[in-house]
C-alpha cells in the first residue's frame, strides 16, 4: 500500500493537462514536416500521435478515472492528509479576511475521499448544516461515507448533513455559501469542459469559490485559466457580490 500510494502521489504531482486537439494537430504537422525533409519514412503523423495519446488516455482512465475500490483506498492513503492540510490553509485565509463569515451550505466538486468536508467542518462545523459532495465515482462516494462512519458501514456519521451526488445539481437557482474544487480540474478532459465546469461552479457560488491545485507550473496554469474564466463570467453577468480564492499548494 505504501509503495502504491507513493507512486500515485508522484504521478498526480507530475502529470500534465490533457492534450487539446488543436495542440495535437500542430504537433502532427510539425512531425510530418520533419519526416518529409529529414527521413525517407512515410507516416501519418496525426494518426501516430493519436495512437500514443489514446494509449496515455487509456492508462489515465484505468489508473484514475475508473476509481475502483482498490484505487480509492490508495488515493485515500496518498492524498487525504495533504488535501486536508491544503484546503484548511485556504479556508484559514477566508477566516482571517472575513472573520464574520459563517457558511451554512457547502458544495464540494470532485469530493473524492472527503478531505474538503473534514476541513470545512473543522473550521465552521458549528454553522455548516449542509454538505453536498459531488463525485462521478460511486466507489469514491462509498469510501468517503465509510470514512465518515469510522470504517464501519453501520457506524454513526461523524459529520451530519452530508449528501453524496454523482452530478452537479441542475437548477441554476440553487447556490451555496461555500463552493470548493480541490485537485479536480486536471481530471476534466479538455479546456472546454474545465471552462464549462468553472462557469457552473461560479453560478452556484453564494459567497466564496475556492479552487485548490498542486503548487506546480501545471497547477498554476490551471488556476490562472480558471481565474480568467471567472473574470469573463463576472463581466458578462456584472456580478459584484461574489469572492474567489485561488490556491496553489507547494
Amino acid at each position: 500500500m505504501e509503495e502504491h500510494a507513493a507512486s500515485l502521489k508522484n504521478y498526480l504531482w507530475s502529470r500534465k493537462r490533457p492534450v487539446e486537439d488543436t495542440d495535437l494537430r500542430k504537433k502532427a504537422y510539425a512531425l510530418e514536416d520533419y519526416t518529409l525533409h529529414y527521413t525517407t519514412m512515410c507516416i501519418d503523423a496525426l494518426q501516430l500521435l493519436k495512437f500514443f495519446l489514446y494509449a496515455y488516455s487509456t492508462m489515465h482512465c484505468v489508473f484514475l478515472c475508473s476509481y475502483t475500490e482498490q484505487i480509492g483506498l490508495v488515493y485515500l492513503a496518498a492524498r487525504f492528509d495533504g488535501g486536508y492540510a491544503a484546503v484548511t490553509r485556504a479556508l484559514q485565509e477566508i477566516h482571517q479576511r472575513v472573520p464574520d463569515f459563517k457558511p451554512q451550505t457547502l458544495l464540494d466538486f470532485g469530493s473524492g475521499v472527503g478531505s474538503v468536508s473534514w476541513a470545512a467542518h473543522a473550521k465552521w462545523g458549528t454553522s455548516l448544516k449542509e454538505y453536498v459532495c459531488v463525485d462521478s465515482s460511486a466507489s469514491m462516494n462509498r469510501l468517503s461515507e465509510l470514512v465518515l462512519r469510522g470504517g464501519e458501514e453501520t457506524g454513526d456519521m461523524h459529520i451530519n448533513g452530508i449528501y453524496f451526488r454523482q452530478f452537479l445539481p441542475v437548477s441554476p437557482k440553487v447556490q451555496y455559501d461555500l463552493v470548493i474544487s480541490a485537485f479536480s480540474l486536471n481530471e476534466l478532459p479538455n479546456l472546454f469542459e474545465r471552462q464549462k465546469t468553472i462557469q457552473a461552479l461560479w453560478r452556484k457560488t453564494g459567497a466564496f469559490l475556492v479552487l485548490v491545485e498542486n503548487g506546480t507550473r501545471e497547477g498554476h496554469q490551471l488556476l490562472m485559466e480558471a481565474r480568467e474564466t471567472v473574470l469573463q463570467v463576472r463581466v458578462i453577468f456584472s456580478v459584484t457580490n461574489h469572492f474567489s480564492v485561488y490556491y496553489c499548494v507547494i
